[in-house]
């Protein structure tokens, strides 16, 4: 299998997983996050806004998620959501 073909086969399995699967695996996720960083220092994670098929770390208890805003010049600023504020 092609690396394009393993690429399609992905996304369509992630495509077809229910909204209860979707929920499920992502709070795995967020599980295995939260041991994996239980001793780091830092409080914020960086990380990507999914699509809806895609999981969700948003909400790591004692953590703060910011977001990838892309500025001119190729520069990256980070989107810290504030109470209310909805991720469109």
């Amino acid at each position: 299998m092609t690396k394009q073909e393993q690429r399609a086969a992905a996304l369509g399995a992630r495509r077809a997983l229910t909204a209860e699967e979707r929920e499920r695996f992502s709070t795995e996720i967020r599980r295995r996050l939260s041991a994996l960083l239980y001793d780091w220092r830092g409080k914020t994670l960086f990380s990507y806004l999914p699509e809806p098929d895609e999981a969700d770390v948003h909400g790591l208890d004692g953590f703060v998620t910011a977001y990838p805003v892309p500025q001119k010049g190729g520069l990256m600023e980070a989107y810290v959501p504030g109470p209310g504020d909805t991720l469109a």
